[in-house]
């Protein structure tokens, strides 16, 4: 979700928020989770992560092709619904999935656009990282 606007991350809580309440509630979320789940404090963060993944409220971020001389838009929506992806056959379904899973797979912040140091610890604040800088807050605010 890198962009050069700060405003993104801002109004991309309350469409989380927004799309967690709606699947929990609606007719959508009550078939793909069943009428008796219920969403306990230790399923709140996977909860969070699959909305996330499932209905990313930046569907894609722009880019630059340096060989093509191209702009291009990455779509993070397409491609995390993907069935040939990592996300198997279930890619298109709302399902709650491992937090490994999640921080192995997810790309709805850019987390793969990071630079790391010799010892592979991510470095967010480097000039060539790309990754959302405020991933880990924006997922403590949807979670309140």
């Amino acid at each position: 979700m890198y962009t050069t606007n700060p405003i993104v991350g801002g109004l991309s809580i309350p469409t989380v928020i927004r799309f967690a309440f709606a699947t929990l509630y609606g007719e959508y979320g009550i078939s793909q989770l069943g009428s008796d789940f219920v969403l306990t404090e230790s399923l709140v963060t996977r909860f969070v992560m699959e909305t996330v993944r499932r209905f990313p409220p930046v569907a894609g971020f722009p880019s630059w092709d340096r060989q093509s001389n191209q702009h291009v838009i990455i779509d993070l929506l397409v491609s995390q619904l993907d069935t040939t992806s990592g996300w198997g056959e279930t890619a298109q379904d709302f399902k709650l999935r491992s937090l490994g899973e999640y921080h192995s797979k997810h790309i709805g912040w850019a987390n793969q656009a990071i630079e790391k140091d010799a010892d592979g610890n991510e470095l967010n604040g480097h000039p060539n990282s790309r990754a959302c800088p405020a991933k880990d807050l924006s997922i403590i605010m949807a979670r309140r």
